[in-house]
């Protein structure tokens, strides 16, 4: 009997040992990072916006920054310039007063243009900060694969609670 284990013992340790090997692919180019925000806190609007190049993970780290030229486009009309890596912090009440509209049906796009390449995000609208201390509720759809095997849509509840977050 103790054979039989000992056996059982041995071929467990020395079987099934296979090496994996991953073909990760090499960053030989650099590639540009392009990111930015379009936010609001309860009285203001925050835009930022810049651009960067990637670089070799070995040597000494210096931040490649191309020249950019990155603007806000408001309600796919007007445009407003951001300066690279700068934040531009403009209230509500004077941003509309310039640029007309109102907090609740503006909607933004950030375009960046590098050299002769140019990158535009998705136009949004800026939800309201929610009232501290509170509940929302709201329905989601979500796609998932039932037993029989086909796509279906599932509706789930999503709970917010928000509370204030005081940055120190």
């Amino acid at each position: 009997m103790r054979g039989w284990i000992l056996l059982l013992s041995l071929m467990t340790c020395f079987s099934c040992v296979d090496d994996l090997v991953i073909d990760l692919p090499e960053a030989n180019q650099i590639q540009r990072v392009v990111e930015g925000f379009v936010e609001r806190d309860q009285n203001n609007y925050l835009f930022w916006g810049d651009v960067l190049l990637t670089q070799n993970v070995t040597g000494a780290f210096e931040q490649l920054k191309p020249e950019a030229e990155i603007r806000v486009i408001y309600n796919q009309s007007q445009e407003i310039l951001l300066q690279q890596d700068e934040v531009l912090k403009i209230s509500i009440a004077d941003f509309h007063a310039a640029y007309g509209g109102d907090a609740e049906t503006a909607r933004f796009q950030l375009q960046t243009r590098v050299g002769n390449d140019v990158y535009r995000s998705a136009e949004q609208q800026i939800r309201p900060v929610p009232k501290a201390d509170s509940l929302s509720v709201e329905v989601e759809s979500r796609p998932a694969i039932n037993s029989a095997g086909n796509i279906v849509s599932i509706q789930y509840v999503k709970l917010s609670v928000h509370t204030p977050l005081t940055n120190a």
